[in-house]
């Protein structure tokens, strides 16, 4: 399973910027200007945080929804921007007391792995043509661009690689975690991998390793006790699985490209049940 945003070294760097913009709106520089660096600072440190140390990316999330609506209009008091730099230090200081398990290696490549679906992407493969193309040209920081199914795609688009894995299961979330074990272990993937759905584009320049995760507000325990489809059912009995365990059960269903490590994942893949009945088990 996927981990959110563990780097706390990055965190701080987006808080401290935050910090700066705070303390310059008070001064009286363009607000609304300067309120769109800010909300966006806040946004990225919060994501690098949301493995490392969920309580603290809740704080930072509720002094942004705080201090800004959703319309931009500032409610930014001096005793908010005071609450960030409290907040900003409580990270730097928990980094450098080697607190956290660990931080990101921003500068290594990631490999991006596309499962395809048995009879190829929609419309004839354009949406894989567009994502492949998005990343060729937006996407820094990657190593190779591997997509996974059971037949080639009868255009490969340029830049991409094929690796060959059958569906074999009649889930589509079972046959795209078969592809992504299979390819992982196959195609000679390891290390960061961005799992990337073939109709997800990109639409301007990012890192491959500064891309965040989109994680949902909501939790998987929120599924339990529901049953209105099996894709729910999926997500209640994964998050049941996760708390047995003492995991985390954050809630990752956003279809978004999603950052994991290549030899965890794989783990995970031996240490649950993804294949009988629906989500994980224990």
């Amino acid at each position: 399973m996927p981990e959110a945003g563990d780097c706390a070294d990055c965190a701080v760097k987006h808080l401290a910027a935050a910090c700066v913009i705070g303390r310059e709106i008070l001064a009286g520089c363009p607000e609304r200007q300067h309120l769109l660096y800010w909300l966006g600072h806040l946004v990225e440190a919060e994501e690098q945080l949301l493995g490392a140390d969920p309580e603290l990316a809740r704080a930072i999330r509720a002094l942004r929804r705080a201090a800004v609506d959703s319309g931009l209009k500032s409610r930014l008091a001096v005793e908010k921007v005071q609450r960030l730099e409290t907040l900003a230090q409580a990270v730097a200081a928990k980094t450098e007391l080697g607190l956290y398990r660990r931080r990101c290696d921003c500068g290594r490549p990631v490999d991006v792995l596309i499962p395809l679906r048995e009879g190829g992407s929609r419309h004839g493969d354009a949406e894989l043509a567009l994502a492949v193309r998005s990343i060729r040209l937006f996407l820094s920081g990657v190593r190779r661009i591997v997509v996974a199914g059971a037949a080639p795609p009868e255009n490969l688009p340029h830049g991409a690689e094929f690796f060959c894995v059958p569906d074999v299961y009649n889930r589509k979330q079972m046959n795209i975690h078969h592809a992504l074990c299979a390819a992982m272990r196959g195609a000679g993937l390891a290390g960061p991998v961005l799992f990337w759905a073939d109709d997800n584009v990109l639409l301007r320049k990012a890192t491959a390793a500064g891309l965040p995760t989109a994680v949902r507000a909501d939790g998987l325990e929120k599924y339990a006790g529901r049953s209105d489809t099996v894709w729910v059912r999926s997500l209640a009995d994964t998050g049941t699985a996760l708390a047995a365990r003492g995991k985390k059960t954050l809630n990752f269903e956003a279809h978004t490209p999603v950052r994991f490590d290549c030899e965890k994942y794989l783990a995970l893949d031996r240490l649950y049940d993804f294949y009988t009945g629906v989500g994980l088990r224990s």
